[in-house]
């Protein structure tokens, strides 16, 4: 009964009015799908802006690790620096002392040492007193450049490590070489600071070519002095540590010489540096009957030996070498052969007969300027 009443209201009702209220339904209908669309869209992206502002603050932490790591490492140069400029200005002190003692002795004072002024076309030769200075001057000035030998992969002579050298520049342009000033610093004492500024700069060209994956390496050549200096090396391994990530793409080369006439400190100090992951290298061999398992256990992963040197030796002119052999007690020790100073191709040739892995030499490349230091 009440049905039928409904159905007759209806019945009663315009279409027009019908078909207007199925609109606005339809309409209303539409709408709250389209705003449900219009809800899920804006999840979505809350979302992903959420999801993205939790990935830049990952970055924001990791540049703020890294900002603190690069200030860590800038604090521990800077406090290496003052180390040797303390040093530096105690020397400078006491040559000044020792030059005042002079000038108040009986007579007139005698000097050799003319002052060093810029000229257009740079000098070639100094006395030692001006190369002492020069040296000095270059050191306070940051006139300490970074030079860069390749060390080739043989046969191929591709590139795959570079030896550091410093070149000292002088107020008038001109170069002075180590063979010419490594004997005066190391009577006066700043054969550290060298070191350290030849570190310095490889460090420099590290950070800038970012390395990671081992591409290639750096040997700088650490002296005895440095090692057994305990002021400086306290400093130099804090500044190492700060840059650890560089170990491998870093070697420090130690001279046969100075490493079987160090001492504990030596000792101490390679087993400092080998704890941080760097590795080492044995630079100016002049023996050949090595304790490969001893420099092994130390951290040493390279031995360099002069051409000349290995030739004359496997040629049976200075003592007597099994190439099979030494190469096989290398590999036993997971250390590689680096021939130096190869100057010609016969050179080369005699030593491919040898099958060596790697070489040096003015053969393969001068050292040049690096761009980046």
């Amino acid at each position: 009964m009440i049905l039928q009443r409904q159905t007759t209201v209806l019945n009663q009702v315009p279409p027009q009015i019908v078909g207007g209220v199925l609109i606005l339904i339809s309409a209303i209908v539409h709408l709250a799908v389209a705003r449900g669309r219009r809800l899920r869209w804006l999840e979505g992206e809350v979302a992903g802006l959420r999801e993205r502002l939790t990935y830049l603050d990952g970055e924001i932490r990791t540049l703020r690790t890294e900002q603190a790591k690069a200030g860590a490492g800038m604090v521990a140069e800077m406090r290496v620096l003052q180390t040797l400029l303390g040093q530096f200005a105690s020397k400078r002190s006491a040559t000044a002392n020792a030059a005042a003692a002079a000038l108040a002795g009986p007579g007139p004072a005698q000097t050799t040492r003319s002052p060093v002024k810029p000229t257009a076309a740079p000098r070639i030769e100094y006395d030692d007193a001006e190369v002492l200075d020069i040296v000095q001057d270059a050191l306070r000035e940051s006139r300490v450049d970074l030079f860069l030998q390749p060390i080739v992969s043989l046969p191929q002579r591709r590139p795959r490590f570079y030896e550091c050298f410093t070149r000292i520049r002088a107020a008038d342009g001109s170069m002075i070489t180590p063979e010419r000033y490594i004997g005066i610093a190391e009577q006066e004492g700043l054969v550290a600071a060298i070191d350290n500024m030849l570190l310095f700069r490889a460090v420099q060209v590290l950070r800038q070519r970012r390395p990671g994956r081992g591409e290639f390496g750096f040997f700088c050549n650490i002296s005895n002095h440095s090692l057994t200096d305990v002021d400086f090396f306290n400093q130099f391994i804090e500044f190492l540590s700060e840059h650890r990530s560089l170990a491998n793409n870093l070697m420090f080369e130690f001279a046969q010489a100075d490493i079987k006439r160090g001492d504990a400190k030596t000792g101490h100090a390679l087993a400092q540096l080998s704890h941080l992951g760097f590795r080492f290298s044995l630079d100016q061999a002049y023996d050949v009957d090595l304790d490969l398992d001893g420099l092994a256990k130390r951290g040493f992963k390279f031995v360099k030996l002069d051409a000349t040197l290995l030739l004359d030796t496997l040629q049976r002119r200075v003592g007597s070498l099994d190439m099979v052999d030494f190469k096989r007690r290398l590999d036993r020790v997971a250390m590689d052969l680096i021939v130096e100073k190869i100057e010609t191709e016969d050179q080369l040739r005699d030593l491919l007969d040898y099958g060596i892995d790697f070489g040096q030499g003015y053969l393969f490349g001068e050292p040049k300027l690096s761009a980046d230091a």
